[in-house]
């Protein structure tokens, strides 16, 4: 049967001959230390990156119930500011009725490990949430990309840059606080979608992401269009090389853990 969701998954392990143990792989998308200043740009806008495995557990089909009783163990062992992005999935099947054990399973969880790290992974099955990965860009990376600004670029601006320059930047600095309040309006009702059963938003809710994208949107279009050319200009390679890796430094994972 074709796979396109967790429950897909489950009902074919369960209706395999012999029994199953599903293995998984839960994995962040990171910046890699050596990222170029256009793959560091892309991972901002929420493009490319590295896939960095978290953690690894296995389960019998019996034992899951849904995606979300998965998750919502997973959100057990994560770290702080290290949410995973996507989890992929592989099925280890038994023999004469017998279902693999957990010690059966650390070897092909280890290889899935090795073959995520290498960017191997087209044999698993990946899931992940669309507005999971929206809370995870907008709760964690889009603060590290203003911080970025608020330690390297803006006062730069402020210092060298024209009276015009140092104006937008003052305006960019005010948007950065009323951005982190219209986000704070705008998650909740993708909080409530990842948490429940909720099939849709409210025109409250619309109107809060409209008031969130529209203000962002600005921002945005002002910084590509004037700040970091004007910011480009100023900084000298060594100075480049500099401010890519305290950034890299405040981005640090840790290493996966087994649960």
């Amino acid at each position: 049967m074709d796979i396109s969701s967790f429950d897909d998954l489950l009902q074919a392990a369960r209706m395999q001959p012999e029994p199953q143990r599903l293995l998984f792989v839960f994995a962040a998308v990171e910046l890699p230390d050596d990222a170029t200043p256009a793959q560091r740009a892309r991972f901002e806008a929420g493009q490319g990156g590295a896939l960095v495995p978290l953690m690894c557990v296995d389960k019998t089909p019996q034992e899951l119930p849904s995606f979300s009783a998965l998750v919502e163990e997973a959100r057990q062992f994560t770290a702080p500011g290290h949410d995973w992005a996507i989890v992929f999935a592989a099925a280890l099947s038994g023999t004469l009725n017998q279902a693999p054990s957990s010690a059966d399973a650390e070897a092909p969880l280890q290889r899935m490990v090795d073959a995520i790290k290498g960017g191997a992974h087209g044999a698993y099955i990946p899931f992940q949430q669309a507005a999971r990965d929206v809370l995870r860009y907008f709760d964690i990376a889009a603060p590290l990309h203003h911080e970025d600004e608020e330690l390297h670029v803006f006062p730069l601006l402020l210092a060298q840059g024209s009276p015009d320059v140092a104006a937008l930047v003052r305006r960019l600095q005010d948007d950065h606080a009323c951005m982190a309040a219209d986000w704070a309006d705008a998650r909740k009702a993708l909080q409530a979608l990842v948490d429940s059963d909720l099939k849709g938003f409210s025109d409250a809710d619309g109107a809060a992401f409209d008031q969130f994208t529209a203000r962002y949107d600005r921002h945005i279009a002002d910084e590509e269009t004037v700040a970091y050319p004007s910011a480009q200009a100023l900084l000298a390679t060594p100075a480049l090389q500099a401010m890519g890796n305290e950034m890299a430094a405040r981005r640090k994972a840790p290493p996966p853990v087994r649960q």
